[in-house]
């Protein structure tokens, strides 16, 4: 028998998809009705309690959950982000929403292809559709709730920053895996003028270095600078570019610059190397990138909060040099603080920089949120700081006088402040600011405070975790009432905690830790925590074995 009759044979004994259906249904003692059409032909059927359609087609049966969620009508911007995230995570389900113009609501559909009906399968897939239903239902409602905690007019707007928000905590939190193979996250920076005694005083915190000597080399020259003074206010970015305003260009592929310094209290010279790229542009804005690393050993790559002087080797980052100029920055800010108070005496919807600043009277305070705002948002922590903690100096001393919205909106200054202090490992300053925020029940406040307390590893964290997670069980007393982003947030907290274990030496505790994970056959990112972690723990059992018994361990 050739191949070709094989094929036709096999698949005539293939039943039609609509008998198949029919059959499935039987089986499963559902009840149906059947509407028929020149083109089409629907089975109307009830599974485990829920509303379902099977549409024929000759390729195969399309099921659809018809109603999984009813919205009010002016959250369509938020259904629409939801289900973009559900389509683009899901490969089996399809997630979409119709509205009726008679009751002004939204109806969002689910629905799933099959080319062949199999009962058990067929079962499977049925029953999935309640899950998603359920997790549908979870992330509108958390999503709702953040959006309107964020007074946004806008809720999807205000739904991917909280989500990138998210993102930014999260992706704070590194496994031993990634410490130990040397995996850095570069950190983006921008200003308008970057000089060497930016770099030394935000990324040493060394306010009071003399310095001795700077030398830059490109691949077309070399020169020294002697003068304490010219080092003191050199802008790097002079390294490799020429010109100014409109008339900046890249004039050198790369460029090194070598710096040597001391301190009143420390008289050894030490040196500090620092390489600069161009990273491209565009008619308003040059990238260059900085790589620095500070050539002493003595050096531990973490900055404890109770140890001085304590950095990581290098660091990389990125500054942009802006052509327009002070002048038209100042012009993008007076139209953006006069829009948004026009848009909020109409309740029209403000960007996150307008919603900083929407409020704020006075003009040198407004200015500074707007900017520090705006290069927070770009992940430009050095330009942000400089902004934003100028308008934390104009404002604390009246922070006794503040109403609710103004003492939301500084501890919301703080956290930033706090936040892009620790992303530039600067933790003794991000703790200060996080302290402005340690009971004002934000999750996102805490998490960024835990995520300072563990790099640092600073031994605070333990209790601070301790009483955060007993107050979560004294208010859930049972885990299931407990909201998916506060199980999100004592996951978060335990996976911390047991980092820190490990980095404080407690083996024993931290292993027992993770065995409970595993134990609990806990999925997603706490399982695959537990075995990353759990692997780098025996590597590093193996490696004290391995270490003769009068030998210290090694730092």
């Amino acid at each position: 028998m050739d191949i070709l009759n094989f094929l036709k044979k096999k698949t005539a004994k293939k039943l039609p998809h609509d008998v198949a259906m029919r059959n499935f249904l039987r089986a499963y003692n559902c009840k149906y009705t059947e509407e028929k059409g020149d083109d089409y032909e629907q089975l109307f059927f009830d599974f485990q309690g829920g509303h379902f359609v099977a549409d024929v087609k000759p390729y195969g049966i399309e099921v659809i959950m018809p109603s999984i969620e009813d919205i009010e009508l002016d959250q369509i911007n938020l259904v629409r982000a939801l289900c973009n995230r559900f389509n683009n995570t899901n490969t089996v389900m399809k997630f979409y929403y119709n509205h009726s113009t008679e009751d002004y609501r939204l109806r969002v559909s689910m629905s799933f292809f099959v080319n062949s009906i199999d009962n058990e399968q067929m079962s499977k897939l049925l029953n999935s559709c309640f899950y998603f239903q359920r997790e549908f239902t979870k992330e509108y409602d958390g999503a709702k709730s953040n959006a309107e905690s964020l007074n946004s007019d806008d809720v999807e707007r205000a739904y991917v920053a909280n989500e990138r928000e998210h993102f930014l905590l999260r992706e704070q939190e590194v496994y031993h895996d990634s410490k130990e193979y040397g995996v850095e996250r570069a950190s983006a920076y921008a200003s308008q003028v970057v000089t060497i005694h930016d770099l030394v005083s935000t990324l040493l915190r060394l306010d009071n270095a003399i310095y001795k000597s700077l030398t830059i080399a490109t691949a077309q020259s070399s020169a020294t600078i002697t003068d304490g003074g010219q080092i003191h206010d050199y802008d790097v970015t002079r390294a490799i570019l020429e010109g100014e305003g409109e008339e900046a260009h890249v004039a050198h592929d790369f460029a090194t610059l070598t710096l040597q310094y001391f301190t009143v209290t420390d008289n050894r010279v030490r040196t500090y190397a620092i390489t600069i790229t161009p990273e491209g542009g565009d008619n308003n804005t040059l990238y260059v990138r900085v790589t620095t690393m500070l050539a002493e050993g003595e050096h531990s790559r973490i900055n404890a909060i109770h140890v001085e002087g304590r950095k990581p080797l290098s660091s990389s980052f990125l500054i942009a040099y802006d052509k327009r100029g002070q002048s038209q920055q100042q012009q993008e800010f007076n139209f953006m603080w006069l829009d948004a108070i026009d848009k909020s005496k109409n309740n029209e919807a403000l960007s996150d920089e307008q919603k900083f600043i929407v409020d704020v009277a006075n003009g040198n305070v407004a200015y500074n949120m707007y900017w520090g705002r705006r290069y927070f948002d770009s992940g430009m922590y050095l330009q942000a700081l400089r902004h934003l903690e100028h308008a934390f100096d104009l404002l604390k001393m009246d922070t006794l006088k503040f109403n609710s919205d103004q003492s939301k909106k500084f501890r919301e200054l703080c956290y930033l402040i706090g936040f892009s202090h620790s992303e530039l490992h600067n933790y003794r300053d991000a703790y200060y600011f996080l302290s402005f925020l340690r009971d004002d029940g934000s999750i996102k406040h805490q998490m960024e405070f835990v995520n300072t307390l563990t790099t640092s590893n600073d031994v605070r964290l333990f209790s601070l975790t301790d009483d955060i997670a007993q107050a979560i069980r004294e208010q859930y007393r049972n885990s299931d009432d407990m909201p998916e982003t506060v199980q999100d947030f004592f996951d978060f907290m335990r996976r911390r905690r047991i980092f820190s274990l490990i980095e404080f030496g407690m083996l024993d505790e931290a292993e027992e830790a993770l065995k409970a994970i595993l134990d609990n056959n806990d999925d997603g990112e706490n399982r695959d925590f537990a075995i990353s972690e759990m692997a780098y723990l025996q590597r590093l059992r193996k490696k004290q074995e391995a270490q003769p018994a009068d030998t210290p361990p090694k730092a």
